[in-house]
C-alpha cells in the first residue's frame, strides 16, 4: 500500500478483528494513511443470506446465478 498516492485516493481497509499476534503485526505495517475499519463478531444472517454470502465468497459473482444472488 505504500505505492498508493494518498493525495489522490482515500483508502479504507475493512477487516475482521485481529485474533493473533501475526495478524496484529501485519496491521501495524499498513500505511498510516489507510483508514482501518474493524468488524468484530459474527454476521447476523438469515439462512438464505448465509447461502448467498458463502456462494459469493467461494465462487464470486460469475455467471447468472452469482449475479442474481450477489448480496447488495
Amino acid at each position: 500500500m505504500n505505492n498508493i498516492d494518498f493525495e489522490k485516493y482515500d483508502v479504507s481497509c475493512f477487516t475482521g478483528e485481529p485474533k493473533s499476534k501475526e495478524v496484529l503485526n501485519n496491521i501495524y505495517k499498513i500505511n498510516k494513511n489507510v483508514r482501518l475499519i474493524f468488524k468484530p463478531g459474527v454476521p447476523l444472517y438469515r439462512i438464505f443470506e448465509v447461502y448467498r454470502d458463502r456462494y459469493t465468497y467461494n465462487r464470486g459473482i460469475r455467471g447468472n446465478l452469482g449475479k442474481k444472488i450477489f448480496p447488495e
